[in-house]
């Protein structure tokens, strides 16, 4: 069993446990209510039994309305993963040395837990009077074990510091669904007990708590995911399964060294920490200024770092273990070090409240590395959870502020009341207060949270609302360091108040939540101070993300970037990860890291990283991370690029490049030379119309293949819309996208253009609301002469002509010269590869658009060579096309175009085919080798 399969059937069996629990105390299936517990003295009555425990009715209420309140999956998913965190981190506590065993079996004794054997030795203080009692009366029990290790674990969960500052106070309902298989086969403690997934290595691993929390819910995220496809918005409760994903581990180093690394070492441009940060980029520009001149902070306390979209707390425990050593550099104590990082420097804010206290737990074992102490204070690092939807009065609001807060009533009023979306927005809401309002707020809030009495109205509000105020300090504070692995999800998955509100306040950024905070973590940061994040790298290159890279290259500093393919994260997406300075100048220069390039991606996919960093100029290894996911073998990478001679790294490539090329893609890997013919005025569109083509809305309604209908009702070579309207002909030669094929061919469909596409042009949607087609091009169908591509290709980029008397269609994309003797020329350049590399950079996809082709530099040429060649391969490929019973022009085969034998007719037309390919190959290599010149 690996830790993934221990995590998904740790919750199975937790879940399953829970749900029974939860037949047994008087609950459908659906939440509805059978039987409930009756109070009685000392006790409560159920199922006609008597029981001693008075807290159960109070709680079994409490049962009843969070049911009411969030439906009984929720509750079941709730309880279970709140016993598996704690059991988890109880196990963790015990491997690391920080706590004596009590889950454990005792020696001998499978199924008898330490805790119970050790009870049974009067061995039980943490229990409080009334524990005692009830556990006495069935200790010798040996049938009632399971009973007595309720009360054991509850008791021993209430008396536990960590656990009730970490992961908060047990007693509430959750009491009530401890699964009554705890200590049988197949209950859980067994499972944990008995797996070989976790070694005691990966114990003593900080992001294992991290890995665990993702395997738990990685079937709930499937199960999201599913919901999508049907067309299910992700409501609030879905939004965490949906967009948790574990960072590894050599990308939260890259990123936590190239924000707060290089924050401390422009003030400290000479510490020794600077040989231990191995994934520091270091630029041309990193030298040219003085510490003076770059020093953001004065002290190490002023270094904040935020993850605002912490998850269980990776990047914040990295960020710990560094400021910690620029702590030891300034000649802290270790208790000192930790006190103040916890205070001063670490913030993170998340969605889902299981991952907030996991990532308070993490942190705090990462302190307890160096300070083991830190678990009998009372320090808790700044990292909360949104808080649930919670109605404030303005009484209420007060009654909070006091009469000296009372001017700042509203914006504190509005703030909560945006705040009661918190679980559903997240770090995406816009909160504002004014300095003053903000400072305020603090003290006020402060003041009461210390405070040794707080009268009754004073205490209600502080209960209700303590929950709030931290999170809307941390959300309108302004940090020297952010860095995250942001949510990723679509509109299309959005429920409606989450996408009604970005829609309002993130509209250049809104299709995606990972694009949305490329906004908000720059909003977050100070100026002149520095942020990094993880995103998918689509935001490099398509139209759809142009607004937000102007703003990017326009408002800040690309300081390096990782570009890397897929697999990073386990998952079948690519991803890229960047640091940036929030700092506008015309001189930003960055270094770029090309590690997708194929025979590179092994090496990344095997979760052995190795990642590398510039030295004047010079390529320095330093650094082999083996990643929890397993090791699975060690490769090099090659030190001058991938074995096929592709290059890897881009050192100092000048930010301004990028606003060179039409619609700015951070395209780092082009030459100046490129870059320089995007920055002249001429481009195909100044010589070329590009089209999309028609959109039929019913395809299964008007094309056909062409021998599927009859050739006296289809119109060949019709070059006249006039003509069409007068003819009773229905069908008409179709572009229909195709294969990989250059110069000619594709010809295989044909449409319903009856009287000039009469009918197509007219029919409506069911409804009758809007038609169901579009893009009819009525200026080039049928009449004009161009260029055609298909327009989805997962190969190269080829171009045909498009012949007059064709319809093309969206599966194609058409191009028309405003002068007929540029069209050879224009099918030519789209043609070689100079072209093709030079599209590559403005559009890496598979879907190449007009828009794509209209942008690429074009430079006239009139050269009769490529003239002559270009007819010339046309010519070829026409009659390639027409040999073939595909092509409605085919006559007959080649091989009965002879008198002699049909050996000798193959022998023949093998010798034509061949040295037709031979020409044709040589003639496009004459064309590349022609653009080339000329570009």
């Amino acid at each position: 069993m690996n830790t993934k399969i221990f995590a998904q059937e740790s919750r199975r069996i937790l879940m399953q446990g829970v749900a029974k629990k939860l037949l047994y105390w008087g609950f459908t299936e659906k939440g509805e209510v059978l039987e409930e517990p009756q109070e009685i003295s000392g006790g409560y009555t159920f199922r006609g039994e008597v029981f001693d425990d008075p807290s159960v009715p109070n709680l079994w209420k409490s049962l009843e309305s969070a049911i009411k309140n969030k439906g009984i999956e929720v509750i079941v998913e709730e309880a279970a993963y709140t016993w598996f965190n704690r059991f988890m981190a109880l196990r963790i506590l015990v491997k690391n040395g920080y706590e004596e065993p009590q889950l454990e079996d005792a020696a001998g004794l499978e199924h008898t837990p330490i805790i119970l054997q050790k009870a049974r030795q009067g061995k039980s203080d943490f229990l409080n009077p009334e524990e005692k009692t009830r556990l006495h009366k069935i200790l010798t029990d040996y049938s009632k074990d399971q009973e007595a290790f309720a009360i054991l674990v509850k008791g021993y969960c209430h008396n536990h510091n960590t656990l009730q500052r970490v992961f908060g106070k047990i007693d509430d309902y959750t009491e009530l669904l401890l699964p009554d298989n705890m200590l049988q086969t197949d209950g859980f403690l067994h499972l944990l007990n008995t797996t070989d997934a976790i070694s005691d290595e990966d114990y003593q691993k900080v992001e294992l708590i991290g890995w665990l929390y993702q395997f738990y819910i990685s079937e709930k995220k499937d199960d999201v995911f599913a919901s999508f496809k049907k067309g299910k918005k992700a409501e609030a409760k879905d939004i965490p399964a949906a967009t948790q994903i574990f960072t590894p581990n050599w990308i939260v180093k890259y990123m936590v060294e190239n924000t707060a690394g290089k924050i401390w070492l422009d003030k400290n441009p000479n510490s020794q920490l600077k040989t231990s940060m191995k994934y520091l980029v270091e630029n041309e520009s990193d030298v040219s200024l003085s510490a003076v001149e770059k020093a953001i902070i004065q002290n190490i306390e002023d270094l904040t770092l935020i993850d605002p979209a912490a998850g269980s707390g990776h990047i914040l425990v990295e960020g710990f273990d560094l400021i910690y050593k620029m702590y030891l550099e300034e000649y802290y104590e270790p208790e000192e070090a930790v006190a103040s990082i916890l205070q001063n420097n670490l913030f993170g804010l998340d969605i889902d409240d299981r991952a907030a206290q996991l990532a308070t737990f993490a942190i705090l074992l990462k302190a307890a590395k160096v300070y083991p102490k830190v678990w009998e204070q009372d320090w808790l690092p700044n990292v909360y959870a949104m808080p649930e939807a919670t109605d404030f009065s303005l009484q209420e609001i007060n009654d909070f502020l006091g009469e000296e807060g009372a001017a700042y009533e509203e914006e504190l009023d509005t703030a909560l009341r945006l705040m009661k979306q918190a679980k559903n927005l997240g770090s995406v809401m816009k909160l504002e207060l004014s300095e003053e309002g903000r400072s305020y707020i603090q003290k006020r809030f402060n003041d009461l949270k210390v405070s040794d009495y707080r009268d009754f109205t004073t205490e209600l509000i502080y209960q209700k609302i303590q929950t709030y105020i931290p999170v809307l300090q941390l959300l309108t504070q302004k940090y020297s360091a952010v860095v995250a692995n942001p949510p990723y999800m679509g509109q299309k998955s959005m429920n409606t108040d989450l996408k009604n509100y970005v829609n309002k306040n993130y509209p250049i950024t809104k299709s995606d939540l990972m694009t949305i905070f490329m906004e908000v973590i720059p909003n977050m940061t100070q100026d002149n101070s520095r942020f990094a994040l993880i995103n998918l790298p689509s935001w490099l290159f398509l139209s759809s993300f142009e607004k937000i890279r102007k703003n990017y290259i326009d408002n800040f500093s690309f300081d390096s970037l990782l570009h890397m393919g897929r697999g990073i994260f386990g998952i079948d997406f690519g991803s890229v990860a960047f640091a940036v300075k929030k700092t506008k100048t015309e001189n930003a220069i960055g270094s770029y890291f090309r590690l997708h390039e194929r025979n590179f991606q092994h090496i990344l996919y095997k979760d052995i990283e190795k990642l590398f960093l510039y030295s004047n100029g010079k390529v320095d290894y330093k650094y082999d991370f083996k990643q929890y996911r397993g090791e699975e073998g060690i490769t090099e990478i090659p030190e001058k690029g991938t074995v096929e001679g592709k290059k890897l790294f881009y050192l100092n490539i000048p930010q301004t490049n990028f606003a060179k090329i039409p619609g700015r893609p951070i395209t780092y890997w082009l030459s100046d030379n490129v870059v320089d013919l995007f920055d002249k005025e001429e481009s195909f569109e100044n010589n070329f119309e590009t089209r999309i083509g028609l959109v039929t809305g019913d395809n299964n309604y008007y094309i056909r293949n062409w021998y599927e209908v009859s050739s006296c009702n289809t119109f060949f070579n019709c070059i006249s819309q006039i003509d069409s309207e007068k003819s009773n002909k229905i069908w008409y030669p179709q572009i229909k996208g195709g294969d990989y094929r250059k110069w000619f061919g594709n010809y295989l469909t044909v449409i319903n253009w009856k009287n000039n596409g009469k009918e197509l042009k007219t029919k409506l949607h069911k409804g009758g609301k809007r038609l169901l087609a579009h893009n009819f091009n009525s200026d080039y169908q049928l009449i004009s002469e161009g260029l055609s591509w298909t327009k989805i290709s997962s190969g190269g980029f080829s171009v045909r002509k498009q012949e007059k008397g064709f319809i093309f269609n969206d599966a194609s994309a058409s191009a028309f010269a405003t002068n007929s003797t540029f069209l050879n020329f224009g099918i030519a350049f789209l043609n070689s590869k100079t072209a093709f590399k030079i599209l590559r950079s403005i559009n890496p996809t598979l879907n190449i658009l007009p828009g794509n082709i209209s942008k690429l530099p074009f430079i006239i040429n009139s050269s009769d060579l490529v003239f002559e060649i270009v007819e010339g391969n046309i010519k070829t490929s026409k009659k390639d096309w027409d040999s073939r019973e595909t092509s409605w022009d085919f006559q007959q085969s080649p091989l009965l175009n002879t008198t002699n034998s049909l050996e000798e007719a193959y022998i023949a037309w093998q010798h034509q085919v061949t040295k037709d390919f031979f020409q044709l190959h040589s003639n496009e290599e004459e064309l590349n080798r022609i653009f080339i010149d000329i570009y």
